[in-house]
């Protein structure tokens, strides 16, 4: 992905620069490391490399947005020491830490403030527009699925991280939005009830859309119940001129719009700019093969799932309202694979599977029963262990009801809570997937975060 270049003398222009320590006014940096992208880690591949070490305190954790803290600036000596080719952002404070004499330093007077100076800048010297969704499950792949619509005919810029933040989406904008850019395209999760709403405000959505409803996340702050959750995921649309939901969701078919008023029944949740809410119904369309027809013409599905229905038709109708031509997004939705190692076909001991290999928890095992196949079967090999999901289990067996089998590897978390459901089978291998004879559908926590490929000899 091509990086912002930053002078030294327009990062004079933006921030109140103290002093230029072994920094020479010509320099230019290829690249800003504001925050680790884990997806991207382009500083590890850039030649001139600006480096500002954030402190993200207690603040960060109770509001929800990290699990730990990070102070880089209590420890900047042995920062620079471990990046000596690097030029780094430091407050006059953090100067007499500094042992390596040679060490290039621009100083300024307050490093956070200094990254939200160019965030905004950038922000304000771009002409672009917005596409966000939210959803309890589904985003990722439904905003790989609209940049693939939109790039037909317009300069997009998707911004991914594996949970994106404030200084995740600052430091992306800062490195990534140039004047080319026509469209961002990213997700908004929600993990504490003000988030959706927060990241909305640094980054205003144009049009904006809600997959699903769901269990992820529920019982966290302020998110006690589903009504809750699609409450403050709604706060997404608080700019929005185009807003997009699933209208056949329990929860999300109580969201109106009145006089460019968002309501919740009748709970006001906020102003917005949409004059109305397009509603689309997946369960109103039927199936040709690995087809759903829209408008008399058919767009295939990689996967035969309920999720997967709404994610094409909210690409599809973003792709018409951005006046790209029909047969284009058709082939931008076939052409789509996934993004971010979500749901994928692999072959597992020569077995072909629908390879679910992300972080996961009760929501995503519902979304995989809720297809369309004549036979299907859940086979679960490794189980989220996350503290946040301690009561996963609870009514997931109700989900194990729309698979024809459920297969447990013996071992796995709540393996005690999970068996005696009743088409649960525990096993010990992989002995009994030659004999399946439907689709199946293979989960495995946080596998692609650790391994590029499924190997058979790691899921022994």
């Amino acid at each position: 992905m091509q990086t912002n270049n930053y002078s030294v003398k327009e990062l004079k222009e933006i921030l109140n620069i103290k002093e230029l320590i072994n920094v020479d006014e010509e320099e230019v940096f290829d690249y800003l490391r504001v925050s680790d992208i884990n997806n991207m880690k382009l500083e590890k591949v850039k030649d001139n490399v600006l480096f500002f070490p954030i402190k993200l305190d207690q603040s960060w954790v109770d509001d929800g947005w990290i699990i730990n803290t990070v102070d880089l600036q209590s420890v900047i000596d042995d920062v620079i020491n471990n990046n000596k080719n690097y030029t780094f952002f430091l407050e006059k404070s953090m100067l007499k830490k500094v042992t390596y004499k040679d060490a290039k330093i621009i100083v300024v007077d307050n490093i956070m403030k200094s990254i939200d100076k160019l965030f905004k800048a950038q922000l304000k010297k771009c002409s672009y527009k917005v596409i966000a969704v939210t959803g309890s499950v589904g985003k990722t792949t439904t905003a790989g699925i609209i940049e693939n619509v939109v790039k037909k005919k317009y300069n997009t810029l998707r911004i991914y991280s594996d949970r994106i933040t404030p200084i995740v989406l600052k430091a992306s904008i800062i490195n990534f939005l140039n004047e080319s850019i026509d469209y961002i395209i990213l997700e908004m999760g929600i993990y504490y009830k003000d988030h959706v709403e927060k990241l909305a405000d640094l980054l205003h959505p144009d049009i904006a859309a809600i997959t699903t409803i769901g269990d992820a996340h529920l019982d966290m702050e302020g998110l006690e119940t589903k009504d809750r959750i699609a409450f403050y995921k709604s706060k997404i649309f608080k700019y929005a001129k185009h807003s997009f939901i699933n209208g056949d969701d329990e929860y999300l078919k109580n969201l109106s719009i009145s006089d460019k008023k968002l309501y919740y029944n009748d709970e006001l949740i906020c102003n917005t700019k949409s004059k109305d809410l397009t509603k689309l119904y997946p369960k109103e369309y039927g199936f040709e093969g690995n087809n759903i027809v829209v408008n008399g013409k058919k767009i295939k599905l990689n996967f035969l799932t309920y999720l997967s229905v709404i994610s094409a038709l909210i690409a599809y109708r973003i792709g018409i309202l951005l006046k790209i031509d029909e047969d284009l997004v058709i082939d931008a939705i076939n052409e789509f694979t996934v993004v971010e190692h979500r749901l994928q076909r692999k072959k597992v001991f020569n077995k072909e599977v629908i390879f679910d290999g992300d972080s996961s928890f009760k929501e995503r095992i519902h979304q995989l029963s809720l297809n369309y196949y004549d036979k299907s079967y859940l086979v679960i090999r490794y189980y989220a262990t996350y503290a946040y999901y301690k009561d996963d289990f609870v009514g997931i067996k109700d989900y194990f009801k729309n698979f024809d089998k459920v297969y447990l590897f013996r071992g796995i978390r709540f393996i005690d809570e999970l068996k005696d459901a009743e088409n649960a089978v525990v096993v010990d291998n992989h002995d009994f997937m030659k004999d399946l004879d439907g689709e199946v559908f293979y989960h495995c926590n946080d596998y692609f975060y650790i391994h590029d490929e499924v190997l058979d000899e790691y899921l022994v």
